[in-house]
């Protein structure tokens, strides 16, 4: 859920660099300290905290040029003034929203960063007073948990990069001067090798380095 918000910004190396302060119909939050960021694919996304001690979720999608106050933190409590929509989720788009994401909060804790209703406004193309409720349950594509709404996720295309990046360096490796295949070969081996696991997840074992990767 979210709500689209005016925001004053500091502009240094770059328009937009960090939020100072955001306006909403009229109200003004100033923000002591941005406590943390982090890029998505799409927007950048800022945790603040306004100079009464309340934590915020802001978005900024820079092509759009768009700042919206996210849900989560004490901004559920700014967008729980009357004027929300509800909208009903329909089973097509829950697939869909499951198939953005690599995981939750259960199964990849430290990376999960957005809650699951993020993900289905991007699916729904809604932003903005909408509240989302599913007609049925939604599980991680991974753990298989049941999601809810506000469950935290990461997004599938965050993990692809690290996935490729691994397989990519591992495979690419020399085992060593005059043993094993080339690295092409091992590539190619190696991506016909890789069993699939009961999750619909795939295993890469590195011998030679003694370890072995999930994804």
């Amino acid at each position: 859920m979210s709500i689209q918000i005016y925001v004053d910004a500091y502009s240094g190396y770059k328009a937009n660099e960090r939020p100072i302060r955001f306006h909403l119909d009229d109200d003004t939050y100033d923000i002591a300290s941005i406590e943390d960021r982090w890029q998505e694919p799409n927007a950048e996304y800022f945790k603040v905290r306004s100079v009464d001690g309340k934590l915020y979720l802001l978005r900024y999608d820079e092509r759009a040029d768009d700042w919206t106050l996210q849900s989560g933190f004490d901004g559920d409590e700014v967008l729980a003034r009357p004027g929300i929509e509800l909208i009903t989720v329909e089973p097509k788009a829950i697939r869909e929203a499951e198939s953005k994401i690599a995981g939750c909060e259960r199964c990849r804790g430290d990376e999960a960063h957005l809650p699951f209703d993020w993900i289905l406004a991007d699916v729904l193309n809604k932003r903005g007073p909408y509240d989302f409720v599913l007609s049925e349950v939604a599980h991680c594509p991974n753990c298989r948990a049941e999601i809810t709404e506000k469950t935290w996720s990461n997004r599938r295309a965050e993990l692809r990069s690290i996935r490729d990046r691994a397989f990519l360096w591992l495979s690419a490796a020399p085992i060593g001067p005059g043993h094993g295949p080339s690295p092409r070969r091992t590539s190619q081996a190696a991506r016909r090798a890789r069993p699939t696991l009961p999750n619909g997840n795939t295993e890469f074992s590195s011998r030679r380095l003694g370890c072995r990767f999930y994804f």
